[in-house]
């Protein structure tokens, strides 16, 4: 068993792997945790980022939205997997995708996208493709994790 810490910034808070190394807002980002960095090999990280859901959007259209965007974003991403889900009793969309990078192979890229009222939190958890079977587990503990301590429940 791996384990865990909590990691919060601001009202949001994130359980990861005692080991990982954690950084704050940085870059449009809230959260982001790395795994120890092993040469050669791409580096499974989780990032939290928060964005805009517009007035009268609903957590499936912003989702899509969001996906949306990231296809024309991440060269050749492809979406693998979409599903209804709940994160912290809260509705939440999970979506699997992957994409090619030079140097790694493939990558995974496993994301969780829940509302807080005008503004969505979306937990991205990325691992070598060849990797996956091996960090889903961890992913969805960390996704399980997640707490935002806004407004919508």
């Amino acid at each position: 068993m791996i384990p865990f810490r909590q990691h919060t910034v601001g009202d949001i808070s994130l359980s990861v792997p005692q080991d990982w190394m954690v950084s704050e807002n940085v870059t449009d980002t809230v959260i982001a945790a790395a795994a120890p960095h092993r040469d050669g090999h791409f580096t499974a990280n989780v990032v939290v980022t928060v964005d805009e859901i517009f007035a009268g959007e609903t957590l499936v259209g912003w989702a899509q939205r969001t996906v949306a965007a990231l296809t024309q974003q991440v060269l050749r991403l492809r979406v693998l997997d979409l599903e209804d889900t709940e994160i912290d009793r809260r509705p939440a969309r999970r979506v699997l995708s992957h994409y090619p990078l030079p140097g790694h192979g493939g990558v995974s890229l496993e994301q969780w996208l829940l509302s807080d009222g005008p503004r969505g939190v979306i937990l991205s958890c990325s691992t070598a493709a060849l990797e996956y079977d091996d960090r889903a587990d961890l992913f969805a503990e960390v996704a399980a994790g997640l707490r935002v301590a806004g407004s919508a429940r």
